[in-house]
């Protein structure tokens, strides 16, 4: 994830080594490097504030490089209220009929109740592939990238422009906690 101008911050260092949950491992990935295979008994989660600012800035990017190993909806990360009934900020995909959905959630839970999606995304189904994701939200743009190709932008009305999450927030990887769930079965690089 890249915000507004300062260094990437990897989510995936939510994954601790030695792995502190069952369904993690170690796996071959794109191009020969290692990657990460989560099950769907993987846990992977940690207190948002240890991997992500207070808040978002209003320009940010969020990439992601992941092998569904099955076609089910679920999330590739989540970032959940205290209560984990509403994502705050959160990716999710979806397939159905040959075709999936990258859908983009961005919640202030001081404004709402329920998750709400910011951009929703058709692209082909990608499961059993890799796949290379790139969001950027630009001024009121939200544009995706699949493998390098450009997909769409939509123009949204993001309220606030910056999101600022609950201080008791949890960010989840390859699932959206017990509550929301959608565990993912996947594959995703190291780096």
């Amino acid at each position: 994830m890249f915000a507004g101008g300062k260094p990437a911050i990897d989510l995936l260092r939510a994954i601790r080594i030695p792995f502190r949950s069952p369904g993690i491992d170690y796996i071959g990935g794109r191009d020969g490097f290692p990657a990460f295979w989560l099950s769907e008994g993987a846990d992977v989660k940690a207190p948002f504030r240890l991997h992500l600012p207070a808040s978002l800035p209003a320009d940010f990017a969020i990439a992601a490089t992941v092998k569904p190993e099955r076609a089910n909806d679920a999330f590739i990360f989540a970032v959940v209220n205290p209560s984990e009934t509403v994502i705050q900020l959160g990716l999710q995909l979806s397939h159905h009929g040959g075709r999936a959905n990258l859908t983009l959630l961005y919640t202030d839970v001081d404004m709402h109740l329920s998750s709400q999606e910011l951009a929703t995304f058709s692209i082909p189904d990608v499961a059993f592939t890799w796949a290379r994701f790139l969001l950027t939200a630009e001024q009121d743009n939200i544009t995706l990238y699949l493998n390098c190709q450009p997909v769409g932008s939509q123009v949204v009305q993001r309220i606030p422009r910056s999101l600022t999450f609950d201080t008791a927030s949890t960010l989840y990887i390859g699932q959206a906690g017990p509550l929301l769930g959608g565990h993912y079965k996947v594959r995703t690089p190291l780096f």
